[in-house]
C-alpha cells in the first residue's frame, strides 16, 4: 500500500513539473484556430494563454498568432505552421540568454528584442534543411511556402540573419534580400534581392 502511495505521489510530482514549465512568452494576437502541443497533450490557445518551453505552436488554415517573448522579441506565425519553442532564456540583470526554436513547416516572422543585443547572441531556429541565426534583426522565413520542401528567408530589417547547413552559409545583411535551400547538403543560395511581389506575398502570409 505504501509503495502504491509513493508511486502515485511521484507521478503527481512529475506531472506537476511538466505543467509548471517556465513561462517564456504571452499571446498578444490570435485569429482562427491554434493549438499548443506538449508532453501533456494538445490544448487550444487563446489570447490569455501563456507560452512555455517545450510547446509546439500549431496554426490551422487561415489562422495567425503572435507571441511576445520575455525579452520583448515578437514571433508571428502564419497559417498551417508548426513551431517549437524548445528553449528560451533571458536574464535582464546580466543581459544574457539564449533561444532555440524549430520550424517544422509553415511561415513565421521574428523581430528580435533584447536577446538580439546581448554579446554574441544565440537566437537560432532549426528547420529541416538549415539553421537560421540572427544578428539582431527582423526577418521572415517559410518552409514549403513558395516551393515544396524548400526553405526561403528574407531580411526585413536590422543587422542581418544567416542560413547555415553542412554545405555552407549565407548571410543576409541588406533588407529585401533573401536566400534559400532545399537540402542540408545543398549550400544556401547567394544573397539576392527579392522581387517586390514575392516580398509582398511573404509579409502578407504573417500580416495580423
Amino acid at each position: 500500500m505504501r509503495r502504491l502511495v509513493l508511486i502515485f505521489l511521484v507521478g503527481m510530482f512529475l506531472c506537476s513539473g511538466v505543467s509548471a514549465a517556465e513561462k517564456v512568452g504571452a499571446m498578444v494576437f490570435i485569429k482562427g484556430e491554434a493549438t499548443a502541443r506538449d508532453a501533456t497533450g494538445v490544448h487550444s490557445l487563446t489570447l490569455s494563454s501563456p507560452i512555455r518551453e517545450g510547446e509546439t505552436l500549431i496554426t490551422a488554415s487561415g489562422a495567425r498568432l503572435a507571441v511576445k517573448m520575455i525579452d520583448d522579441s515578437v514571433i508571428t506565425l502564419g497559417a498551417n505552421t508548426e513551431f517549437l519553442i524548445e528553449r528560451y532564456r533571458y536574464t535582464a540583470s546580466s543581459q544574457t540568454g539564449e533561444a532555440a526554436m524549430r520550424l517544422a513547416k509553415g511561415v513565421f516572422r521574428a523581430v528580435t528584442g533584447l536577446l538580439g543585443h546581448v554579446d554574441r547572441p544565440s537566437f537560432v531556429v532549426e528547420t529541416p534543411v538549415a539553421t537560421l541565426g540572427i544578428r539582431g534583426t527582423d526577418y521572415w522565413a517559410g518552409y514549403g511556402f513558395f516551393n515544396a520542401g524548400k526553405l526561403e528567408v528574407v531580411l526585413v530589417g536590422g543587422k542581418g540573419v544567416y542560413l547555415q547547413n553542412t554545405a555552407g552559409i549565407t548571410e543576409l545583411t541588406v533588407p529585401g534580400t533573401g536566400s534559400g535551400t532545399s537540402a542540408r547538403d545543398q549550400a544556401p543560395s547567394p544573397m539576392v534581392a527579392w522581387p517586390k511581389e514575392k516580398y509582398r506575398r511573404a509579409l502578407a502570409s504573417v500580416a495580423l
